[in-house]
């Protein structure tokens, strides 16, 4: 047996090591709080010292951080009265909180909210198209502002008709913005006020594009419009002539349009003069009717009850009241109805 090993002196030290370890135990902490920081990790004063720190930056961070906090804001979209109001809007909103973060802080700003809080304190925008940051305090804010498109007359009363297909504000007989934007006439006897929504987008995208291209496009000017009740799907233009026009304001205009064209410009010019109307809302058939006819001096033919948005749904024991289809008047000629 080889005893050389066990006479090597740093053998012998590592033995007597080994013989007179004792292991440091911690003192379990007396006290509740020190119970916590020993279960979360924190039992020494140097975590304690280290989690500290972490906490005062990032309290530092939310709340303090100058080169967090929002201070510019670029807005497009809106007209610069418009912009003012909503920058007004953004400092209000920045003083609030999303639970305990400060919306002043760009790590934090809540573009949802601020779109809803803009919408609802704000009737003149339509919508909030974005909102995007930009490092480290500035943010980029699109918004769809809405504009005076038309002069709704409804019962007598006059109200602004934005953009959006919202009401405005009322407007008092004689105020010249009556006259200063094209007339829609609601026939329908009900009660509409300043702030609620009179037509669906689709519907005012038909009437905003008839207003943009008829006349372009037919070189004949347009009176007025009108419309059957909000939310109707229909909708009348009235020329200066004094023809009317009927439509399906549920479908495509531009189809409606390149109809219209190819009809219009297969009247002669006195039929042109002498057209009392062309209804349009039988798709696939349109008919024309002229002056001094039967069909010119009694009311416009009514749709079947249950047809709804130009769908053929009829509804029993009805029968559409579509105009008599009756020969097509001689060039010159000021009577007759047209199965066009």
């Amino acid at each position: 047996m080889d005893t050389r090993r066990f006479n090597n002196p740093s053998y012998k030290r590592q033995i007597n090591a080994v013989r007179h370890y004792r292991r440091n135990v911690v003192p379990r902490p007396e006290s509740a709080l020190g119970r916590i920081f020993g279960a979360i990790g924190l039992g020494s004063v140097f975590r304690k010292i280290c989690a500290a720190l972490v906490l005062f930056l990032a309290i530092y961070l939310v709340y303090f951080a100058k080169f967090l906090q929002i201070t510019q804001a670029q807005i497009s979209g809106a007209d610069q009265k418009q912009e003012a109001q909503i920058s007004s809007r953004l400092a209000d909103y920045e003083r609030t909180f999303n639970f305990i973060f400060p919306q002043k802080n760009i790590l934090f700003f809540s573009s949802k909210g601020f779109s809803k809080y803009l919408l609802g304190s704000d009737v003149s925008i339509s919508s909030v198209a974005g909102i995007r940051r930009k490092p480290f305090h500035s943010l980029s804010i699109t918004v769809v502002q809405k504009v005076p498109a038309f002069v709704l007359q409804s019962n007598g009363n006059f109200f602004i008709l934005n953009s959006d297909g919202s009401l405005g504000m009322e407007l008092p007989p004689g105020d010249p913005q009556i006259s200063a934007y094209p007339k829609v006439i609601d026939t329908a006897a009900e009660t509409v006020s300043a702030g609620e929504k009179f037509l669906p987008q689709n519907e005012f995208g038909f009437l905003s594009y008839m207003r943009e291209n008829f006349q372009k496009d037919l070189r004949t000017a347009v009176d007025h419009f009108e419309i059957p009740g909000k939310n109707s799907g229909y909708l009348t233009l009235y020329l200066q002539t004094g023809a009317r026009i009927y439509f399906n304001s549920a479908d495509d205009p531009q189809i409606y349009m390149q109809k219209l064209l190819g009809l219009w410009n297969s009247l002669s010019a006195d039929q042109q003069k002498n057209l009392a109307y062309f209804d349009l809302r039988f798709n696939p058939d349109a008919y024309g009717c002229f002056l001094g006819s039967a069909c010119a001096v009694s009311a416009a033919p009514q749709l079947p009850q249950g047809q709804q948005n130009g769908a053929q749904t009829q509804s029993p024991d009805t029968t559409p009241s579509q105009p008599p289809a009756l020969p097509a008047p001689a060039p010159g000629s000021a009577s007759g109805s047209t199965n066009l």
